[in-house]
This record gives structure tokens, sequence and C-alpha cells, in this order.
């Protein structure tokens, strides 16, 4: 009789770490965290977690658990939808399904590979964007299917889902424009500047900048 307490008590505790587990797996952080790596690996500011959105989410995916199909609920909010007909999809793995389609993504022509899908990964690195909530239910049939909502949404109409709206990255011809590039170079964070008087009576200004920009084969923002 003591063994069976044991066991009982052994498989409760274990129970126990296993829902803290999967709750600690799709937490508000893990959500933008997994956001925010994708935007870092572009250069693009953080989103910050918002509860109203995650609400939303919330009530969308409810209406979906039924059957967890795939169908936007075109409201006001960006949307991105993930399910996972076996097993349960963490928040990490929700936001990877995602960012994996920027394989099929173009930057140049701003478009998604022929027959492909790329709309879910530039909502996740939309410029604009700048609030996320999420929320996730399980399905009737023992899946599980994700929701997050974005403000601003992204995925508009002749906009763009990096930070530069030009498939350019060069000055004009003829001109010069490396200064102002590395003024507003995007991974420039620290500065220092100082003033000399020139032998003809001139003033000469030279700054420094750190990491220094104008690197080659990158854009400045």
């Amino acid at each position: 009789m003591e063994g069976l307490c044991k066991n009982k008590i052994s498989l409760a505790l274990l129970l126990i770490c296993l829902i803290g587990l999967a709750r600690a797996q799709n937490a508000p952080d893990d959500y933008v965290k997994a956001h925010n790596a994708a935007r870092a690996a572009v250069g693009l500011d953080t989103l910050d977690w918002d509860e109203g959105l995650a609400d939303s989410a919330k009530n969308y995916a409810n209406q979906r658990a039924g059957d967890c199909d795939l169908v936007h609920s075109n409201s006001g909010p960006g949307e991105n939808l993930a399910m996972s007909p076996d097993g349960d999809l963490t928040a990490k793995l929700a936001v990877d399904q995602w960012v994996a389609e920027k394989a099929d993504y173009d930057y140049k022509t701003n478009t998604c590979a022929p027959g492909k899908q790329c709309g879910h990964y530039t909502q996740v690195v939309w410029r604009d964007t700048g609030l996320v909530g999420c929320a996730k239910v399980q399905c009737a049939y023992g899946g599980s299917y994700v929701v997050c909502h974005y403000d601003p949404a992204g995925n508009s109409v002749g906009g763009r889902s990096p930070t530069i709206t030009t498939t350019l990255n060069t000055c004009a011809a003829g001109k010069v424009c490396g200064h102002y590039t590395q003024v507003v170079w995007r991974n420039s964070v620290r500065l220092r500047c100082a003033k000399a008087r020139c032998t003809n009576g001139g003033t000469f200004i030279g700054c420094n900048y750190d990491p220094r920009g104008n690197i080659v084969g990158q854009r400045p923002y």
C-alpha cells in the first residue's frame, strides 16, 4: 500500500511538472522572443506583448477549436495561424513554421516564390508592426492551434516587410551618399565627435561610429 501511494505521488508530481513545462513553452515571453529573434536577423525593432491582441487571438482560436482549419478571421489586426494535427505546438515551433517561409520570400521583388506562401513570414518581420498577442487552444480531435494577432497589421498592399523601401542600395550616379548612410546605419549605436581649427582658418569636424557602417553587402536601415 505504501509503495502504491508513493507511485501515485510520483505520477502526480510528474503531471504537474509536464503541465508547468507546457505552460512555460507557451508563455507570452516565448512568443515575443521567437518573433524578435526573426526580426533581429533582419535588423528590425522588437515587438512588445499586448493583452488586447492576446484576447482577440484567444477569441478566434476558441471559434476554430472545433475544426482547427487554417482559415483567417479577416478582422482588423494582422494575423498568423499555425496548426499541429498531433502533439503540442509550442510558441517557438509555431513561429518557426512562419519564419521557415523566409526561404520563399524574394526581397528584391517583394513577392513570394511561385506557388509558395510567405505572408506569415512577412507579417513576423513587418517593419511597422510593434505589438503582438497570441493564444493556443487544443483542437477537438487532439491537435493544437495557435493564433497570433499583430498591430499595426502587416502585409498591406504596396507595403514591404523589410526596413527599406527600395530595391537599390546605391548612391545616385556621380553623387556621394556614404556620410548619410553612416548617420542612419541601423547597427551603429555609439558616437564620438571632435572639432579642430584648420591652419587655413577653416573648421574640421570628425565623427567616429561603433559599430561602423557602410558594410559592403549590407543595407543602412
